[in-house]
């Protein structure tokens, strides 16, 4: 494995001469799904040299020193200059500490945890422009119905409190470019919850979301936000995985379905990313657990389905992470029989995917963070699948030109 790792929980493992934590059956992947190559953007930001190209491209390790404990199920934003993550859950407990990390100095630094929001998991979180959105998540397996905001130039935390959506966990969030938007998740025990909401910081004030046309309650799906509409599709019903969707225009009366024809078949755990003018879908799994490797993209103006490339995508797998980085699909990480350390970048223009290098990869995982920097994917945290171990570990990836 390169790399330092830390885990949290396999201690008693190493001293009993593990050199590989897995589960039965599993391991983190250490060639299959790998290559050398990614089609991607290339940009400034992180120091030091790059571990598989030239000019600081391919993967490098997050610094250590002073990085927050191990920990899944976080959030994390990036605004602009650092990477901020509060929250998530340890082996034994909800966090409700933060921390923020400047890539150019490759260093950590803690938020201060003076009216920040309890401890708590699975929450929600948007960057605003100005501050760090937190609602909901879920503590001692009791959903919660408040949350705060961290603001990066007074570095002080406010409280946002029982005025949103309702009690929720594993929900979804978008930014709009004035508004948080909440929708879908899971209430305390094994009910999903209902409806959503949208939050303006500016009047500090929740708008619930119109009930009328809106997707069947879910949690694990996909939310994005294409510039107009916040779209809905996929995720995790009380049927089992789902295959429809819906949009919605903020202060519209009611939602309106995506197509079915040429949709996707039923999955959770997909990736859902906005990709300039297009929604993309990959992977997940089915309702017999069953791992994909499809693609899809929904074109909002004619509301259609198409299918997209697979040639060259990462191997079948569920709960990995993705972003945009204004060019391309970035994949990393998830779980499929082991912990996958590989990834890829698909870029809709070519119809084209190019796996990610393996060298310098961080270790297999899932709940990981990921954000876009404008030039380098950074992923940190997470737990492997069996929940034993937790991670306090990242990366850093940086697209070829």
């Amino acid at each position: 494995m390169v790399g330092h790792m830390r885990l949290i929980g396999v201690t008693l493992l190493v001293l009993l001469g593990c050199t590989e934590l897995r589960r039965p059956g599993a391991a983190s992947d250490g060639g299959a799904g790998g290559g050398a190559g990614a089609a991607g953007r290339a940009g400034g930001g992180g120091a030091g040299a790059g571990v598989g190209g030239a000019g600081g491209e391919g993967w490098r390790a997050t610094a250590t020193e002073g990085a927050p404990s191990a920990r899944e199920k976080h959030v994390a934003v990036w605004t602009g200059s650092e990477m901020l993550i509060w929250g998530g859950f340890s082996l034994t407990a909800p966090l409700g500490d933060g921390y923020s990390y400047d890539p150019l100095a490759d260093a950590w630094q803690t938020l201060p945890t003076s009216n920040a929001p309890s401890p708590r998991g699975d929450a929600v979180a948007v960057w605003s422009g100005k501050r760090l959105l937190v609602f909901g998540g879920e503590a001692g397996g009791t959903a919660l119905d408040d949350g705060g905001y961290f603001d990066v130039t007074t570095r002080t935390w406010g409280l946002l409190i029982n005025a949103g959506p309702g009690a929720r966990f594993a929900a979804r969030a978008v930014w709009t470019g004035s508004e948080m938007v909440i929708w879908g998740g899971r209430k305390t025990g094994n009910g999903f919850a209902l409806g959503g909401a949208r939050y303006d910081p500016v009047r500090d004030h929740f708008d619930a979301l119109p009930t009328t046309g809106e997707p069947e309650p879910r949690d694990r799906h996909g939310l994005v936000w294409t510039g107009t509409e916040i779209v809905v599709w996929g995720g995790r019903g009380a049927s089992g995985p789902l295959a429809t969707g819906a949009r919605l225009t903020p202060g519209a009366a009611a939602w309106a379905p995506l197509a079915t024809t040429a949709a996707p078949t039923a999955r959770h755990g997909h990736t859902a990313v906005w990709a300039s003018d297009r929604m993309v879908i990959w992977s997940g799994l089915t309702g017999d657990n069953r791992p994909l490797q499809d693609a899809y993209a929904w074109a909002p103006q004619a509301n259609a389905w198409s299918p997209l490339s697979t040639a060259g995508a990462p191997e079948p797998r569920s709960y990995q992470s993705a972003v945009f980085t204004g060019r391309e699909v970035l994949v990393w990480g998830g779980f499929e029989g082991r912990h996958f350390r590989s990834g890829g970048g698909y870029d809709p223009a070519s119809d084209r995917w190019v796996l990610m290098p393996l060298p310098g990869a961080p270790d297999g995982r899932i709940f990981q963070s990921a954000v876009w920097t404008t030039s380098e994917l950074i992923v940190w945290g997470g737990s492997l699948a069996d929940a034993q171990a937790r991670f306090d570990t990242g990366g850093r990836y940086r697209p070829p030109q």
